[in-house]
């Protein structure tokens, strides 16, 4: 299944996610076999950024259909002229998550039914490639405002 990416955070001002040289950086780390070509020589390159210093090593998705085992088409641009699948690999882990967004700066986060305090809270966020306060943004942007709580899965690669 595709795994697609955004590249721009959805608000003002807009700025770039880094999503993929995140992914990209914790792949040459740990599953280098699941670069696509294209993208393999581009390592010295990742070095010399510092490897992006945010390993995204999971993602968040809303919905349940995501198993141990699944195929991951790490891409940007899917359903556009634009699609690029940077890595194919697989799905090593997956948990159930429920977030409740308070506000832009707060959310009660629940990780296989056990609450997560804001300690672990921070490195689910830097895990999966964003800072504590863009974690909540996000959150916020897509549910919310709308006075809806996210029920989805952590999926590990």
């Amino acid at each position: 299944m595709i795994l697609n990416f955004k590249e721009q955070f959805p608000w003002t001002p807009v700025r770039p996610t880094h999503f993929k040289d995140s992914i990209l950086a914790s792949l040459y780390q740990h599953h280098p076999d699941w670069i696509s070509d294209e993208y393999r020589s581009d390592y010295a390159r990742m070095q010399s950024v510092g490897a992006r210093k945010l390993q995204k090593v999971h993602d968040i998705r809303p919905g349940d259909r995501w198993a141990i085992g699944d195929t991951i088409h790490f891409a940007t641009g899917a359903r556009t002229s634009h699609y690029d699948c940077f890595a194919v690999g697989e799905v090593t882990g997956v948990q159930s998550i429920w977030i409740e967004s308070v506000s832009p700066k707060e959310a009660t986060v629940s990780i296989d039914y056990q609450m997560v305090h804001h300690e672990k809270l921070a490195m689910i966020a830097f895990h999966d490639g964003l800072s504590a306060q863009d974690f909540y943004r996000w959150f916020w942007h897509h549910y919310g405002r709308r006075d809806q709580s996210f029920r989805g899965q952590l999926i590990h690669w």
